[in-house]
């Protein structure tokens, strides 16, 4: 009986392992398919994908997130959701969550809303949500898609845990073949063990595709998947609401047949690059698309390559006809605008050119009349006389600050930029006002920390002459004046500092302080156009200035110059 019973029982080990082995090849290929889909689709698409539990605490969050946000990449892993949202909507937004959790009602859920997000540096923006939810294990889990991701650093890291529970499952399985070996009398209950943890893994495989699914489904871009005859093999629910079809039914047909072949010819380039392996990102075209007219179409195509075997592509399709349409206007609006400028350039120049010959002709008569009529004037016919010449030349000054304004910004047209020292930028403009430094001895301390800029040298001389020679003039007479030149980097941009211990300023001039024209002090000589100027060609090339001061102590201006990419 039992010399029957060996060889039944050899071939059906034989059995079990084929099939086990057969079942095990295609469960791994199956999830690593799913997981080079996941990933592809996560890295590449344009929007924030955050995934909270029930306590509203930070599960996942791909990298566009992080920039987004403003935070180094993983720092919102573990943290509150509060602190992505202004304070006043935290309250409501943990309400909402204990209410859905308690009743199961949602009110967002399924819905795409706009809300209010909050920077890391404390800056409020509007943001596009699109939120869902699912249950696993008696928890409530919310992931929600901001415009503009494409980040998916959390489910990647999810996506390598199921593999290694894969692996673990593995292993298990070799481990139940050597007990068989050793024990055939445990072969049936060995079977039915291994047939358990098999339909434990299949049931991973099916979460981790619905999970694909709720996410890819949410997201408002175009998400497909086609093999290498470019056959649809999967789409998410934005085709069904374009082309007002099934899902279902488009699965299987080619890309042609869909979009049409006007469409498909357009196109065609960039499905034939991504096939040789070429990552295709954000290429704008403009097509004749079946059902959906003629559109401005974002492409984003990302090879799927086994083995160096390109075997299909995914592909991101982003509808982009109104913002296009508003770039374009706006482009347009941008050119009125600076015929406009140019025009009112040529306007002040003019004018004031046509300006200086009858202002020089008055001044002449004004001299002439000084010596052919008034041999011996009168104290006040003579006082009249000095208003007179001094009206003349406060017109003749602010006529030649008008040019000075229009000089400025054709400078910054017209110079290129250079790779600027300012150690050298420095002794230059301290050359310039050397008899202005000598006369009031100004102690000038320099700690340029950051040695060089790529910038415009008369605009860098300019903003440096007009701040160290402010600093000279309204110097404090009660002690030795000290001026700090300095540069550092902060926030990304290249900051020159200007500090000193003059007169300082009062809240209410550091709000006037750029205005044109306006001076804060009148005993020594100014026209109030040079921190005007400055402002505006450090804001001209991407900067700011900012001015920190206090009055009888002194002051520092920050200017910030330019931002490092």
């Amino acid at each position: 009986m039992l010399s029957k019973l060996f060889p039944i029982i050899a071939k059906s080990r034989v059995w079990l392992k084929w099939v086990q082995m057969d079942q095990v090849k295609h469960l791994k290929g199956l999830i690593e398919f799913r997981e080079a889909r996941f990933e592809a689709v996560a890295q590449t698409a344009s929007d924030s994908i955050i995934i909270t539990d029930d306590n509203s605490y930070i599960v996942f969050a791909n990298k566009k997130a992080h920039e987004v946000f403003g935070y180094p990449q993983g720092a919102l892993i573990g943290s509150d959701l509060g602190k992505l949202m202004p304070e006043k909507h935290r309250q409501g937004h943990l309400a909402g969550v204990q209410r859905f959790i308690l009743t199961g009602s949602p009110r967002l859920i399924g819905h795409t809303v706009e809300i209010e997000g909050l920077r890391r540096d404390g800056v409020v923006f509007p943001m596009e949500l699109s939120l869902s939810c699912w249950k696993e294990e008696e928890r409530y889990f919310f992931s929600g898609i901001i415009r503009d991701i494409t980040d998916r650093k959390e489910a990647i890291i999810k996506f390598q845990n199921q593999q290694q529970e894969l692996e673990a499952a593995i292993e298990e399985l070799r481990a139940a073949q050597e007990l068989l070996q050793k024990a055939n009398e445990e072969l049936e209950d060995r079977v039915e063990v291994r047939t358990r943890e098999l339909t434990r893994s299949e049931k991973e495989v099916r979460r981790s595709a619905d999970e694909l699914r709720l996410v890819t489904d949410a997201m408002p871009v175009l998400i497909s998947y086609k093999n290498s005859d470019l056959v649809y093999k999967f789409v998410n629910k934005r085709y069904e609401e374009l082309f007002g079809v099934r899902r279902e039914e488009i699965i299987g047909k080619h890309v042609w047949d869909l979009i049409g072949t006007d469409a498909y010819t357009l196109i065609h380039p960039l499905i034939e690059r991504t096939l040789k392996g070429e990552l295709i990102d954000s290429e704008i075209l403009q097509l004749d698309v079946n059902e959906a007219g003629r559109r401005w179409i974002r492409f984003s195509m990302i090879p799927h390559s086994e083995e160096g075997k390109v075997m299909g592509l995914f592909n991101l399709i982003e509808d982009v006809t109104d913002l296009k349409n508003v770039q374009e206007e706006l482009e347009e609006k941008n050119r009125d605008l600076e015929r406009a400028n140019n025009d009112l350039e040529d306007f002040v120049y003019t004018v004031s050119h046509d300006l200086r010959t009858p202002v020089s002709n008055i001044e002449g008569l004004i001299s002439l009349l000084k010596k052919s009529v008034f041999n011996e004037p009168k104290p006040e016919d003579q006082k009249i006389l000095v208003m007179m010449d001094t009206s003349v030349q406060k017109l003749q000054k602010t006529i030649s600050d008008l040019v000075e304004i229009i000089k400025v910004q054709k400078e910054m047209d017209g110079a290129d930029e250079e790779q600027l020292l300012f150690e050298e930028i420095s002794r230059e403009v301290q050359d310039d006002l050397y008899t202005l430094i000598q006369d009031n001895k100004a102690s000038i301390s320099e700690a340029f920390h950051i040695d060089s800029i790529k910038y415009r040298r008369s605009s860098l001389k300019s903003i440096l002459y007009n701040l160290l020679s402010n600093a000279v003039k309204y110097r404090s007479l009660d002690r030795p004046l000290e001026v700090e030149l300095k540069t550092s980097f902060e926030g990304g941009f290249v900051v020159l500092s200007v500090k000193d211990n003059g007169l300082g300023l009062s809240q209410n001039q550091q709000k006037q302080l750029f205005a044109l024209f306006k001076r804060m002090h009148f005993h020594v000589e100014g026209t109030g156009i040079g921190l005007f100027k400055v402002k505006r060609i450090v804001e001209s090339n991407g900067g700011k200035i900012e001015v920190e001061s206090e009055e009888g102590r002194g002051t520092i201006f920050n200017i910030y110059l330019k931002k490092l990419l």
